[in-house]
């Protein structure tokens, strides 16, 4: 599980938490209402936001597709910091 900041068009940031994360897209546990075809923006600590899609949902859990795949070092970076946490 890796700790995020998400946020949908229009609201504020909230924090969240992400699992299965993969450089095109990553597996969302959120209270938040989430729709696939829903657009929202997710950021890693020390990195901008980056916009994602919402892909399929399942009770608390939301599948999402990166719009730009992250770049592998990003993706690696992402992890090893979060194995460290």
């Amino acid at each position: 599980m890796i700790g995020v900041k998400l946020r949908r068009p229009g609201e504020t940031w909230f924090t969240s938490r992400v699992a299965n994360l993969s450089e095109t897209g990553f597996c969302l546990q959120s209270f938040v209402t989430l729709k696939p075809g829903m657009t929202l923006w997710i950021m890693f600590s020390g990195f901008e936001g980056r916009r994602a899609t919402v892909v399929w949902t399942k009770g608390h859990e939301a599948g999402c597709m990166f719009e730009t795949p992250l770049h592998r070092a990003i993706f690696e970076h992402i992890v090893r910091v979060s194995d460290q946490d």
